[in-house]
């Protein structure tokens, strides 16, 4: 049985991180914005529970998510098992957050993590057509289509519907390269020390500016104090072997002028 901790690719979503959202049309390293993610687990009599919080860590970002992903099992007296994929609801708390694979990247770890129980009944998912609006209704069910899940679909152009019953074992979680061009996640840890590397960095950088500054504030000052000075310093760094017949040169007119 394949470990629910373990994508196709054999690596391991990390229990707290941080994922950037980035925009796939202007490179890998254009940023949309950040969330931090947490996968909470518990055990109990009745079965077990995943919930993934998500936390948007933009200024004026509405903070903790409204509809966190959860998925639960339950195993029952007579031997019988079931899970649920959704919690009841599925949702986005943001509109800025649809359309960057976000939904796919939480939900394909919670039908990771059920897929555990193969032989356990998949309960029920309802589509509503309230939420049948022209933009979203398309995404929505290709949303659940890509794990695997059939619809009953029913109203006008399949705006609401019933998940036909299978097991979680029927269940096809996607392929890490569906979101991976949108989405990039870090181990909390490690990305904390990554950017606290770049402060020390960055710090450093200002010290060296403030330093060249400084250095360059001088040096006007000292031109302007004694310019003639200043001119003859600067063209004997500048230009070493034509440094001495040109100072001969300027002593000899500094000579005349005194002469006259």
């Amino acid at each position: 049985m394949t470990d629910w901790r373990l994508r196709g690719d054999d690596t391991q979503p990390p229990g707290l991180r941080i994922i950037e959202i980035l925009d796939p049309g202007c490179g890998q390293d254009n940023v949309l914005f950040r969330l931090l993610v947490m996968r909470e687990h518990s055990v109990s009599p009745e079965g077990e529970s995943i919930t993934l919080r998500y936390f948007e860590l933009e200024a004026g970002s509405g903070g903790m998510a409204v509809h966190p992903f959860t998925g639960m099992y339950c195993r029952l007296d007579d031997g019988a098992e079931s899970v649920s994929l959704t919690g009841g609801s599925v949702g986005l708390s943001s509109a800025y957050l649809r359309g960057h694979r976000l939904g796919t990247y939480l939900q394909d770890e919670i039908v990771r993590w059920a897929t555990q129980w193969p032989n356990a009944k998949v309960q029920p998912i309802v589509l509503s057509d309230i939420d049948a609006y022209e933009e979203n209704k398309s995404r929505r069910n290709r949303y659940y289509e890509q794990f695997g899940i059939v619809f009953d679909y029913s109203g006008p152009e399949c705006s609401s519907g019933v998940s036909q019953g299978l097991c979680a074992g029927d269940l096809t979680p996607v392929s890490p390269d569906v979101w991976r061009k949108s989405i990039k996640e870090y181990d909390l840890i490690d990305y904390l020390r990554r950017h606290s590397a770049e402060k020390v960095k960055l710090l450093r950088d200002i010290q060296k500016l403030h330093a060249n500054i400084d250095f360059q504030q001088q040096v006007i000052r000292d031109s302007q104090a004694r310019p003639f000075k200043w001119a003859m310093d600067h063209f004997a760094n500048r230009y070493p072997y034509a440094a001495p017949s040109v100072l001969t040169l300027s002593g000899l007119m500094l000579l005349l002028w005194a002469v006259v």
